[in-house]
């Protein structure tokens, strides 16, 4: 990519925050890389970004993005699986001290893909909630897949957005 070497395994990376996630370096991994931004019932914080021209890659395993909000990939940023690409927006978080509800905001996530999103062998999938959710694709946005592109946003008037970007699939699937 086109910013240093932020983290590298011959292994899986895991990264988990109850706050937001902006990826400011590359990311390498021979495993699967987890992002994880819990949701914390406060304003629309929970975010992952990668940053413009930022590489998240994983050579022989996946990727998995949970945001308890959005997930935005910048101008000619890449996240690259060699298996599944798996990213899941409004994802409730675990139950505030004192409850048995998991946290959650009543607002639905946003993907803005203006970057490359890509799984080489196998499929790409963006999840959506409960809420509303919006999948946005701009006119730099790419979304391919060897297999299958799924956008499936869950219930509510959720809202799909494919502004002159590109989904390539053997199968697209867009549900909202």
């Amino acid at each position: 990519g086109g910013g240093s070497l932020g983290q590298s395994s011959g292994g899986d990376i895991v990264v988990t925050a109850q706050s937001p996630i902006t990826i400011s370096s590359d990311i390498n991994a021979v495993g699967t890389i987890t992002l994880t931004s819990t949701e914390d019932g406060g304003p629309e914080t929970d975010d992952i970004t990668i940053e413009e021209n930022i590489t998240v890659q994983s050579t022989f395993g996946g990727v998995v993005f949970n945001s308890g909000d959005d997930i935005v990939i910048e101008s000619g940023a890449l996240v690259s699986g060699q298996t599944d690409v798996v990213f899941n927006v409004d994802v409730d978080g675990p139950p505030p001290t004192g409850s048995s509800d998991p946290a959650t905001d009543d607002v639905g996530g946003v993907f803005t893909i203006i970057g490359t999103v890509e799984s080489r062998t196998t499929d790409v999938t963006l999840s959506g909630n409960v809420d509303r959710d919006t999948f946005n694709l701009t006119p730099t946005g790419l979304v391919s897949a060897a297999g299958a592109v799924v956008v499936d946003l869950g219930a509510d008037k959720d809202v799909i957005l494919v502004d002159q970007g590109t989904l390539s699939g053997a199968t697209i699937a867009l549900r909202g």
